[in-house]
């Protein structure tokens, strides 16, 4: 057989055309079809496959499977329009290798790849494919070809030619059909549709008479020749016009229509005579464009169209470190998240279930120990089931004071008419919050977590850099089945609502807050009655002494302050939540596509770092050629990022304020595809902007959760209060909403729910407290099946892997090395070269020293050397006396001692910059890191400004300080040389014990 397979059909005989030299033949043949499975019969086998995407300039008119037993042997085929091809003729017992060929005007394509088949007398009877039938006139019958593995709340197929006096769906097997057990038809809200069957040859075919257009179901075939069959459902939904397949109705479809007017259907073509009258003419367009804009299972507006789980919630009023805050919302306290919620489901038909009451938790009235809330469902890919956080008590009596914590819970049964199970998520830290769950494409479950980043419980609370409010840790990543837990990225000021995107890579809002204590200033400025009673711990041990200090070195000084060296120094704060990416192993962690505050905050003010250089600037640059326009406000964010399934690489937030918000205001969308710089990303409103600036108000209200759905519709969480005042956003109701075609924004429409109204009481433990009114309706998901998309691949880039090669260093031993010390590798090309959009920090930089590298603007700026670079890890030891857990610190770095080459005269913590520019330091896995580039006596340069973690093992390259996503300040290109500080560590490294 394997010299067949080498010579791939190299003989031409009667019809067949001669496959191997096809395509050089023939330069308007189609694109090569791709194989799939291979059906055996008695005789006969069925050879599957997906056609191309290029047709060659003319239509398919018909596919061709050869099978032959080896070389020389002969060969065998079939056509058929669609997959499966039959091939008959052939000897049980007897494998065959079949390739697939695609017709056209032109002759036929180049061969697809071999499957192999055997045909047996006794072939196990197999379901080799669904179709959906329909004659058009005299221009014959033509098949559709049904995905049957979607499910019906799922991408399943759509038939867009009109019903008419029926419509026959049509179940192809590997055999003949001489019995068929019963069939059933139901439709998407498990009504049963009446249908009739009949059988020949192969095929059952379900006859259905009646159905309105806009529907969907499933027809199961259960038992046939006596058999139980494994695969007996296709689902598939009905909508004219759809002739594009993507569950709407919408302008491609009348284009793609429009654009076959006139002519006469054939097989290629058949999808787009609408009417089926046999041609494609005006009634076809007109047919399309009267249901353009209709959603299937929807209609034009209205109910959407697949079942959506989402959380039911009692208002949580204050706006603090709460359930609905923008940070510190992992408090699973009473006063943090108020009892009396449950997870619920709706159906297509409006009809919903409680599918925690379902599953024996949750309570109305008094709240007690079966008391719930619940947070952030997640669908898993199967979309059969969820996974999410809930917390189970509450006081049963006045004065009663417990602790609470958010688990993680898996929910199945799902589908309308099943069951609701609720099972504890296993292995996960059982005495801390964590949130925010979601599946991994390995299954692994990420969430995250307030557990401390190395476990100990000392530590616990990691407090934040901004009001010292407990925060959650970062991202984890947990094996249910054997307990694998790991640390992602360590987020000193917290990380939120994480999600997978169609690119593999893990989205989420991190609130980058790098900056100095303003608790401790506080207490420096009344040193004799410290409000905040802050000191240092001498290290982060479990004994480690309180220090009578409060001492920080990085970054600058919150207030003004003066630099021998370089003048006086502009007081540094942040507070910005921006979307970050990252890989599912924790690799590669930073902003979205490296986006800042330079493309979010356009024109916005940004102080410069010294105020004694005229060439920098006091706001970001927006003459340069920046797409973006939208500036987000500087004190809030992007918040709930979702990508948009209908237009991968886009993704919806909500732009909020830090406080008085809930995370709720306007809908925004951001471009954010890998293949994009930071510099073309784009932000652009969804609903309508704030009256202004400011701020104080939203026109049509305030959303939260937006949910771009498969079919390209939008809902959201959405209240009618204008103005940012907890009190007054007592509702978030879920909502469809709607494009105005006036304003090209979308408005809401009315409650998909009608509102869910509860009363409940609880002891908050020293009053009792009530609610009495509709339960917020927030963070929904689409119950669907989705595709788990590829990882991104990891690998060296070229400079850095020559160096592996010519120092002789096997990259592989290399990281192994670096996991077993729990260190990682960061490396920068060139610290002189910095992205040409930050203007706040110096940017003409040079290396002292004959044939220093040297990066300088043109125009008369000042010029800085930079000797060091010096590298700050964070380290829990600020405490406040009389309160449990600590804050991160940035301490220069100290966990990777004694592995990274000595820099004399360097800073504590710095190695040094080469003559090239380069960098090369291990750092701790694990921590997070920050760093800056210094002069020769050790004053700062340039700081990074936010927090970066690295994996163990991992080798992390920079090709510039601040990334040049396009051009460097002095219009240069990305670095591409071999950094010779990368060099020098790997030939250090081979001489450590």
């Amino acid at each position: 057989m394997q010299s067949f397979r080498n010579s791939l059909f190299r003989q031409c005989a009667g019809l067949l055309i001669c496959l191997s030299g096809a395509s050089n033949a023939f330069s308007q043949t189609a694109g090569m079809p791709t194989i799939g499975s291979a059906f055996a019969g008695n005789a006969q086998a069925f050879i599957a496959f997906t056609g191309p995407a290029a047709s060659g300039g003319s239509a398919i008119t018909s596919y061709t499977a050869s099978c032959s037993p080896g070389a020389g042997l002969g060969v065998l085929t079939g056509s058929s329009a669609t997959s499966p091809v039959p091939v008959a003729g052939l000897a049980n017992g007897t494998p065959y290798d079949c390739a697939v060929t695609a017709n056209n005007r032109s002759g036929a394509s180049a061969a697809s790849a071999i499957v192999s088949v055997t045909p047996i007398a006794s072939a196990p009877l197999t379901l080799i494919g669904v179709k959906s039938r329909k004659t058009h006139s005299s221009a014959g019958v033509f098949d559709l070809v049904i995905d049957n593995t979607a499910p019906i709340g799922g991408p399943i197929s759509v038939e867009p030619r009109i019903i008419g006096a029926g419509h026959k769906i049509v179940f192809q097997f590997n055999a003949t059909v001489t019995s068929v057990g019963m069939v059933s038809v139901t439709d998407e809200t498990a009504v049963t549709v009446a249908a009739t069957t009949t059988q020949t040859g192969n095929e059952v075919a379900v006859l259905i008479a009646t159905l309105a257009d806009n529907k969907s179901v499933t027809v199961t075939v259960p038992t046939v020749n006596g058999q139980t069959l494994s695969n007996p459902s296709a689902s598939l939904g009905f909508l004219v016009g759809d002739a594009n397949n993507t569950r709407s109705v919408s302008a491609s479809d009348i284009s793609q229509v429009k654009s076959r007017s006139g002519q006469t259907t054939n097989a290629a073509n058949f999808q787009f005579d609408i009417n089926t009258t046999g041609a494609i003419n005006s009634s076809d367009i007109s047919a399309v464009k009267a249901r353009s804009g209709t959603v299937l299972g929807v209609g034009i507006g209205g109910p959407m169209p697949n079942t959506i789980l989402f959380v039911a919630q009692v208002p949580t009023m204050n706006d603090f470190a709460s359930r609905a805050s923008t940070f510190g919302n992992h408090r699973a306290s009473m006063d943090a998240a108020i009892r009396g919620g449950d997870l619920m489901i709706r159906y297509p038909d409006g009809t919903m279930r409680s599918l925690t009451r379902e599953a024996g938790f949750g309570m109305d009235g008094m709240q007690g120990a079966n008391a719930i809330a619940v947070r952030e469902p997640t669908v898993h890919w199967s979309g059969t089931k969820a996974v999410f956080s809930m917390v189970v008590g509450a006081p049963t009596a006045r004065y009663q004071v417990a602790t609470y914590y958010w688990q993680m819970y898996e929910v199945t049964g799902l589908g309308k008419g099943q069951t609701a199970s609720v099972t504890k998520v296993p292995n996960q830290p059982a005495i801390y919050n964590n949130v925010s769950p979601l599946y991994g494409t390995d299954d692994r479950i990420l969430f995250t977590s307030d557990r401390p980043r190395n476990g100990q419980a000392h530590l616990y609370p990691q407090l934040d850099e901004y009001e010292s409010t407990a925060t959650v840790s970062g991202i984890w990543s947990l094996n249910p089945s054997t307990a694998d837990l790991r640390l992602l990225n360590h987020a000193p000021s917290g990380a939120f609502s994480p999600s997978i995107d169609s690119f593999g890579r893990v989205i989420f809002t991190r609130w980058d807050h790098l900056q100095r204590d303003q608790q401790a200033d506080a207490d420096n400025a009344m040193p004799a009655a410290p409000p905040n009673a802050s000191f240092n711990f001498a290290d982060e041990s479990v004994s480690a002494a309180a220090l009578n200090v409060r001492t920080e070195a990085f970054p600058e000084t919150r207030a003004d302050s003066f630099n021998a060296a370089f003048g006086p120094v502009n007081g540094y704060t942040s507070n910005f939540f921006t979307p970050w990416q990252m890989n599912e192993d924790g690799t590669d962690e930073e902003t979205l596509n490296h986006v800042g505050r330079h493309e979010l905050q356009v024109n916005e003010y940004l102080p410069p770092s010294f105020a004694a250089d005229p060439a920098l600037k006091y706001a970001t640059n927006s003459a340069l050629n920046i797409a973006n326009k939208k500036s987000v406000r500087i004190d809030g964010g992007l918040f709930h990022l979702r990508e948009d399934a209908a237009n991968p690489g886009t993704y919806l937030g909500i732009a909020a304020r830090e406080f008085g918000s809930f995370t709720s205001d306007q809908i925004v969308k951001l471009t954010g595809a890998p293949s994009l710089t930071a510099e073309s990303m784009v932000l652009s409103n969804v609903t309508a902007p704030p009256i202004n600036t400011g701020g104080p108000s939203s026109p049509t209200g305030r959303y939260r959760n937006p949910l771009p759905l498969l079919s390209g519709s939008l809902i959201a969480s959405h209240t009618p209060a204008t103005s940012p005042t907890p009190s007054l956003i007592t509702e978030f109701l879920l909502k469809p909403l709607t494009l105005d075609n006036a304003s090209q924004l979308y408005l809401p429409g009315a409650s998909m729910t009608g509102g869910i109204v509860k009363s409940v009481s609880w002891w908050s433990p020293d009053e009792l407290l009530t609610f009495n009114g509709p339960l917020w309706e927030i963070e929904a998901v689409e119950v669907v099946a989705r595709n788990r998309p590829m990882r991104p691949a990891v690998a060296l880039e070229a400079p850095e892997s020559a160096v592996f090669t010519e120092e002789q260093v096997n990259e592989a031993t290399f990281r192994t090395w670096l996991r077993n010390n729990d260190l990682a590798l960061i490396v920068t090309r060139n610290q002189t070269s910095r992205d040409r959009a930050d203007l706040q920090q110096p940017f003409n930089l040079q290396v002292p020293g004959p044939g220093g590298a040297k990066s300088v603007a043109p125009g008369n700026g000042k010029v800085y050397d930079i000797s060091h670079f010096q590298i700050y890890q964070a380290d829990q030891i600020r405490g406040y006396s009389g309160k449990p857990g600590r804050r991160l610190i940035a301490q220069p770095l100290h966990d990777a001692a004694g592995k990274n080459p000595a820099n004399p005269g360097g800073p504590a913590g710095s190695v040094k910059i080469a003559a090239d520019g380069s960098t090369a330091a291990y750092v701790p896995a694990r921590r997070a890191l920050a760093w800056q580039t210094t002069d020769a006596a050790g004053n700062p340069v340039v700081r990074e400004r936010v927090w970066i973690t690295a994996q163990a093992g991992e080798v992390r390259v920079c090709a510039s300080c601040h990334g040049a996503n396009t051009k460097d300040q002095a219009g240069q290109n990305t670095p591409t040389n071999k950094p010779e500080a990368l060099r020098e560590l790997l030939r250090a490294w081979k001489l450590l014990p």
